[in-house]
């Protein structure tokens, strides 16, 4: 299933464009009253794809122009990442914290941002071509990572909390994983997937590795429900405390949106959260 689709009013501040290796999806949000809606756009990203064809065809898509909105914001997701502390980042290392964990292609450019509501920094690695056109194209644009909302709606989530927590975001291809100890974020990362013992792996590697019980810890996942409930089984075996992931709390999401199971498009519905 995918987000309903329809057109864009001029009612919003912010075009919220959250571009991936599969396709694009547009959102929108107006930063007074918190309305937040969004449609998809089916266009695909590759290394053949042509970012002036990309964005005039995106823009006749949202039956506006992208210089009616204050700002434009462009995340990339899908796309290598990594968080570095701010006591340690060096704007002169930042090829070599990706590299690092990362195989970066040709076409790709790294670029860096600091957290608003981390002391840290993410760096991450986009297609060259498609921010040169954006910069060129969008003078109010704003590009950054898809992590970047997600972040922000977490970390803001766990102001005051005590337990450990961690949460799994499924995608097709790969899972997100964060985790907690508190208020205190202690792991931020993807994983490449082929099935679902590749997702039960990696979620219980990661409590190993950072001392989570799984059975103790509180669990939040993150897909579409649909065709997923041998998953669910399979991972609420051993995460007793496995509940399914909202949507951010605080926006006003359009009547068509909330007819759509909460738990899906996660990253997306945090896209407000980039601003």
């Amino acid at each position: 299933m995918v987000p309903p689709a329809f057109q864009v009013n001029k009612a919003f501040s912010h075009l919220l464009v959250l571009l991936t290796n599969k396709g694009c999806s547009v959102s929108c949000y107006n930063d007074v009253n918190r309305e937040h809606q969004m449609f998809v756009y089916q266009g695909t990203l590759s290394s053949q794809t042509q970012p002036e064809v990309f964005l005039s065809q995106l823009e006749l898509a949202i039956a506006g122009r992208y210089k009616d909105y204050k700002q434009v914001i462009f995340a990339f997701d899908e796309y290598p990442y990594t968080l570095v502390p701010a006591a340690l980042f060096d704007k002169n290392k930042v090829d070599s914290y990706l590299n690092f964990s990362s195989l970066i292609n040709g076409g790709s450019s790294i670029a860096y941002y600091k957290l608003k509501t981390l002391d840290a920094y993410v760096v991450y690695s986009a297609p060259a071509k498609f921010e040169e056109e954006i910069n060129q194209r969008i003078p109010t644009n704003k590009i950054t990572h898809g992590v970047n909302g997600l972040l922000n709606v977490l970390i803001k989530e766990r102001t005051g909390q005590t337990d450990n927590k961690l949460y799994l975001f499924v995608d097709d291809t790969y899972i997100r994983l964060i985790a907690f100890e508190g208020q205190k974020l202690v792991l931020c990362n993807d994983y490449d997937i082929k099935n679902n013992e590749d997702i039960l792996y990696f979620c219980l590697a990661v409590c190993e590795q950072i001392g989570f019980n799984p059975h103790a810890v509180n669990c939040t996942i993150s897909l579409p429900i649909s065709g997923n409930a041998r998953l669910l089984a399979e991972i609420g075996k051993y995460f007793a405390n496995l509940a399914i992931g909202n949507r951010p709390k605080g926006y006003i999401y359009h009547p068509e949106l909330n007819e759509l199971p909460v738990s899906t498009f996660f990253t997306l519905f945090c896209m407000p959260a980039c601003e």
